[in-house]
């Protein structure tokens, strides 16, 4: 298949009057004259914190194996004259010199309509990364980049579209789709699809009946085969903006985590080629970019998409305004052919969680650095696991459904958040860096949380999950890693 582009969605959407159509997001460029960014601001602490039970000092952990990251070069000397991005009056501030430039203050769009959405390559299953050379558009199509969008789809176009693919089966509502076979195995999934991901894409189709094979396909289609991430020496990982930057779709504008500037290729009507540069949202998990996309489907595309019934209508019927490309619709069909996504359409939330086992790793990539039990070096009783991360902060996931009854300062503990799962079950996660849910969300399985980090007391990157049963901590090792402990959870 082909690297794919990126396309973005948030909570509330800032874009411009002109929105951009982007087929696929490139390598970033490096910036010309970057300026020194600010001194970030210190965050506030707590002059009281609440102290939670017996916090634990995680044993030096061993460094895990880290992903390889992109070399940053010295930083640069005093620029000359700092480039200045359109529609600000803040020079933009670049995270790195050979990364996408991020400006210091947000963006002011006029008059913000509808949200932008990034063109899709013709070709997606190119595997390319070379970077398109600019091709001046058609006269009559203005520099900004052509919006399909924003133009009415006919009678005579929706005939056509009728014309052109064959309607898949009838979607499941979800009362039948409960009652379907839940031992069906997630086999032929490309690589750079995570459990997360398949955790938002059928979230989304439980709340808002939007069929999961199509999101996933977007996902392939729009941020697939890149080389970033796990597989991505391969070519079999993700592009850079949903690696770096969670951006799954490639959508523009400002997102819950800021906007990054990034150039990107365009299509005009006529299929001709060019180069533009653009910001693109950014967001802190990928299930924020999933529920985001969610918003913009509903938002914009209902006109569209209400009564359709079947998947591969449903994917032509978007991809009439999501991208230029007039094969984008065939191109997500076939995606959902070659990897048979349907299957995901007579799938709930709740089967796939039964498909992960009884809890999900909370910190995916981490080292046991302590473990449950009496600790003779500091004659305390640990009442959790610490997961060395070593140098690095990682992800954090909910190892189980639940609902968020606390996230925020825990004292000791640092930044903590406790999930309860119902039925006397309860999880802590502390010490993060960052945290991504607030007390009342839910959360699903898989579903990250936050970052983990060494805020409280504490003597190096790590997370401490504790696991308690009616108010009593309980070793969760035989839950987590019932092989590798050699016990049975559920004995």
């Amino acid at each position: 298949m082909g690297q794919a582009n990126e396309v973005e969605m948030s909570g509330e959407p800032e874009v411009s009057t002109e929105p951009e159509t982007s087929m696929e997001p490139e390598e970033p460029e490096i910036p010309e004259e970057p300026e020194t960014p600010t001194e970030p601001e210190t965050p506030e602490v707590p002059t009281e914190p609440e102290t939670p039970e017996e916090p634990e000092i995680p044993a030096e952990p061993e460094t895990p194996t880290e992903p390889e990251e992109p070399e940053i070069p010295e930083e640069p000397e005093t620029p000359t004259e700092p480039e200045t991005p359109e529609g600000s009056t803040e020079p933009e501030t670049p995270m790195e010199p050979e990364e996408p430039e991020i400006p210091a203050e947000p963006e002011t769009p006029t008059e913000p309509e509808e949200p932008e959405i990034a063109e899709t390559p013709t070709e997606p299953d190119n595997g390319s990364d070379e970077e398109t050379k600019p091709i001046a558009p058609s006269p009559s199509v203005p520099q900004t980049g052509w919006n399909p969008q924003v133009l009415p789809v006919t009678g005579n176009q929706k005939e056509r579209f009728l014309e052109e693919f064959t309607p898949s089966e009838r979607l499941i509502p979800k009362v039948l789709r409960i009652k379907y076979s839940t031992d069906m195995p997630l086999e032929n999934i490309p690589p750079f699809i995570t459990t997360e991901m398949i955790t938002g894409a059928l979230k989304v189709q439980d709340e808002y009946g939007y069929p999961a094979s199509v999101t996933i396909a977007q996902v392939i289609q729009e941020s697939g085969f890149g080389k970033y991430g796990p597989y991505g020496e391969k070519g079999q990982g993700l592009s850079y903006l949903a690696f770096q930057y969670n951006n799954l779709f490639g959508v523009k504008g400002r997102g819950p985590a800021g906007s990054v500037q990034m150039k990107t290729g365009e299509e005009t009507e006529e299929g001709r080629s060019y180069t533009i540069r653009a910001g693109f949202r950014m967001y802190h998990t990928y299930s924020e970019s999933m529920e985001d996309r969610a918003k913009l489907l509903k938002e914009v595309y209902s006109d569209l998409i209400e009564g359709v019934t079947d998947a591969n209508t449903f994917a032509m019927r978007i991809g009439s305004r999501w991208a230029t490309d007039v094969d984008y619709g065939k191109s997500l069909i076939r995606q959902m052919e070659t990897y048979d996504l349907y299957r995901l359409d007579r799938m709930t939330l709740e089967t796939f969680d039964s498909l992960l086992g009884e809890f999900a790793d909370p910190c995916p990539g981490s080292q046991v650095t302590s473990r449950f039990g009496w600790r003779q070096w500091s004659h305390s009783y640990h009442k959790g696991i610490d997961l060395g991360t070593g140098s690095e902060n990682i992800p954090t996931y909910a190892v189980a459904a639940g609902t968020v009854i606390e996230a925020g300062w825990g004292g000791s503990a640092g930044n903590w958040i406790i999930i309860d799962h119902g039925e006397g079950i309860v999880t802590k996660y502390m010490h993060h860096s960052e945290m991504y849910v607030k007390e009342g969300d839910r959360v699903e399985k898989g579903e990250q949380i936050g970052l983990s980090g060494t805020t409280g007391r504490s003597t190096g990157n790590h997370l401490h999950f504790q696991l308690e049963i009616d108010g009593e901590a309980i070793d969760p090792e035989p839950y987590l890693f019932p092989e590798e402990s050699g016990l049975n959870s559920q004995d």
